[in-house]
């Protein structure tokens, strides 16, 4: 049976998936590079990422909604196209694992403390598992179910903690050093709009196709200007080395709201949020992998190969990062990010671009 999802259920997983792992670490990302300034990076961040939205969805739409696998295949020939799907998998596995990682972390330091890792990961990669196998569909109606309390924390959390705002902290505005924010709108573009590429892989799951480029802006845009908004309020509330230090600064965010002495320390709404938006991002991943080993593979059904990849991805995320993961995070993930984020749609549409140019000079 061929599974179909619809062009607003695409713009919730664009919108869950940038919001992700983004929410909790872009407010310190954002600030060590701009200072008061961070948040005019990540809104400076999110027109840009318009133009990477639309390179995204221009490039499936001019190729008759051809899956990704198979598009490239058909773009770059079957050797050079095999070795472009094995990076971008590899990627795809990368992102599952570093997410999986972080979210355990979380857990294991701020909520379930004491609790070991490894119960964590294998609770969190086998909920996983179990949505993947259950189908694209199930998987997004049950993100259906959990999108308006996302939608409802995140105002929730952005309206309490307005009292606790100081404008000095934000001052002086655009006074910070020009190739930090520079450096900084590449590292946030990429942890937040060229991770988008993974949805390249469920493109050709969505109905109408023809709306798709509407659909994707109005789910990714939303998500950025919300990223945007909750950095700004993280240097207002926070003040600009606090938030530069803290490890998960949204997570502090919940703990200063204190609305007449009664309510306060609700910092579950911020774990809340970046569990549920986190999880739908690791099925989304999982799920794009797995229809990649399936067009390897050449086989019917892609749900035999979830068990032995999700222990990989276990062995992964518990033994493959540990202390170096900040390190790793900047010097290694955003080069690999830019490269399949960026250059290989960039190589694909060019490359489709001349195939179509050449195909109508020929006929004439």
């Amino acid at each position: 049976m061929i599974e179909k999802i619809s062009v607003k259920q695409f713009a919730m997983l664009a919108f869950v998936n940038l919001i992700g792992t983004s929410i909790i670490f872009i407010p310190t990302v954002a600030a060590n590079y701009g200072e008061q300034n961070a948040w005019i990076i990540v809104l400076v961040t999110t027109f840009v990422g318009i133009f990477v939205v639309l390179m995204y969805t221009l490039l499936f739409l001019k190729n008759k909604g051809t899956n990704i696998y198979s598009l490239i295949e058909k773009l770059l020939g079957k050797k050079l196209g095999l070795l472009i799907i094995l990076i971008f998998m590899s990627y795809v596995f990368l992102n599952i694992s570093a997410n999986l990682w972080t979210v355990t972390q979380f857990i294991s330091v701020q909520i379930l403390v004491g609790t070991p890792s490894t119960v964590v990961i294998f609770m969190n990669i086998s909920t996983a598992v179990i949505a993947v196998r259950s189908g694209i569909e199930v998987l997004t109606r049950t993100a259906e179910v959990f999108f308006p309390f996302i939608v409802l924390s995140l105002i929730l959390l952005c309206v309490m903690v307005l009292p606790e705002v100081r404008i000095e902290n934000v001052l002086p505005i655009l006074k910070s050093n020009k190739l930090n924010l520079f450096l900084g709108g590449i590292s946030i573009l990429s942890f937040t709009f060229l991770e988008l590429v993974i949805l390249l892989g469920i493109m050709d799951d969505v109905d109408e196709k023809e709306k798709l480029n509407k659909y994707f802006l109005i789910g990714s845009i939303p998500a950025s200007l919300m990223i945007t908004f909750i950095t700004l309020l993280c240097i207002l509330v926070l003040g600009v080395e606090p938030t530069s230090d803290y490890t998960y600064p949204i997570y502090v965010l919940g703990q200063k709201i204190n609305i007449a002495s009664f309510i306060q320390r609700i910092e579950g709404i911020g774990a809340f949020i970046w569990f549920f938006t986190n999880f739908f991002k690791i099925c989304t991943s999982l799920y794009v992998l797995m229809k990649g080993i399936k067009h390897i593979t050449k086989t019917k059904d892609d749900k035999i190969w979830t068990i032995p990849i999700s222990y990989l991805i276990f062995s992964c995320a518990y033994n493959g990062y540990n202390s170096t993961f900040y390190d790793f995070d900047h010097t290694t993930y955003v080069p690999i990010t830019i490269i399949v984020g960026f250059f290989i749609p960039l190589l694909l549409f060019i490359v489709s671009f001349i195939k179509k140019n050449s195909n109508t000079f020929n006929k004439t």
